[in-house]
């Protein structure tokens, strides 16, 4: 695993913000602080930073690297000083998604993991997701680990290895059967297959001059059909769901499937956030892909 890399990806940066939620933040501001920290990413991206944070294999020099970024480099200059410590938050967050995918930054970090003990105390790992004395997530790697090759390797059930979670907390944690069933199932489905976090359904628009928006994929469907001019892909003639994706007129009957861009300018509402995803890339592709477009 590239640690810079692993705070791209936005199947992990999903799962961080979702457990936020897990703990107690109102999702509206776990929202929130997605998109600002999806923003800083582009902002980091843009710099000379991205450089060096992808050559960095050390936590702690990585550590290092981001307090030089804002609170030396950026300091005074950036504006969501909240956002800050959940990047700190996020390496300590690795530690689990390393052991949940079997992909580790090197093999100090996976003995140093894999072999974690709980003896007489819960450790930061159990209390940072702990709410009335359970627990909202299981985090702690070594038991991931263990219940990666039960589940995965050799392939029994999350029901029959919630006794892993019992036998690994013993009276620690009062939590039924059902209780780590529940949360077991919130890391594997029931193909075995690690669960990604929810999207929130947004695309972020990177244009050209480095300037970027994010909306609803409707809106920002409009936005990458104006940016590459109405009429250039009105002729390129595409469907969505079975019907023209922009028109001029929304004809009698089309009222409710149509709206209005502009004065004579309407844009198809049917269709999912995945549907819109594609004609977005459809449509950046067919004109030399200058945008950059993500689902955030």
């Amino acid at each position: 695993m590239n640690i810079w890399e692993a705070f791209c990806n936005s199947s992990y940066y999903n799962i961080y913000f979702d457990l936020l939620v897990a703990k107690g933040v109102k999702r509206k501001n776990a929202i929130n602080l997605k998109e600002f920290y999806c923003g800083c990413l582009q902002r980091i991206k843009e710099t000379r930073f991205s450089l060096d944070l992808k050559a960095i294999n050390k936590k702690e020099v990585f550590a290092d690297k981001l307090r030089e970024i804002f609170e030396v480099k950026w300091k005074d200059h950036f504006k969501h000083d909240e956002l800050v410590p959940h990047f700190y938050e996020y390496l300590k967050f690795l530690d689990s998604i390393q052991c949940l995918y079997n992909d580790f930054i090197c093999e100090e970090e996976k003995s140093r993991l894999t072999n974690i003990e709980i003896t007489d105390s819960l450790t930061e790992y159990e209390l940072e997701y702990m709410v009335d004395g359970k627990l909202v997530a299981i985090m702690n790697p070594t038991l991931i680990y263990m219940l990666r090759e039960c589940i995965v390797e050799r392939k029994i059930t999350p029901k029959k290895v919630t006794i892993i979670c019992k036998n690994f907390y013993g009276d620690l944690i009062n939590m039924s059967t059902s209780e780590y069933k529940s949360l077991i199932n919130k890391l594997w489905n029931p193909s075995r297959k690690v669960k990604k976090g929810k999207h929130s359904t947004n695309i972020r628009i990177v244009f050209p001059d480095g300037s970027y928006e994010q909306s609803s994929t409707l809106d920002a469907l409009k936005k990458i059909v104006l940016f590459y001019g109405f009429d250039n892909v009105l002729n390129k003639h595409l469907p969505m769901r079975k019907e023209q994706l922009i028109t001029k007129y929304a004809g009698i009957g089309k009222e409710k499937i149509y709206e209005k861009i502009e004065d004579g300018k309407y844009i198809l509402n049917i269709g999912n956030a995945i549907d819109r995803l594609k004609m977005a890339n459809t449509i950046n592709a067919m004109f030399g892909k200058k945008l950059n477009i993500e689902i955030v």
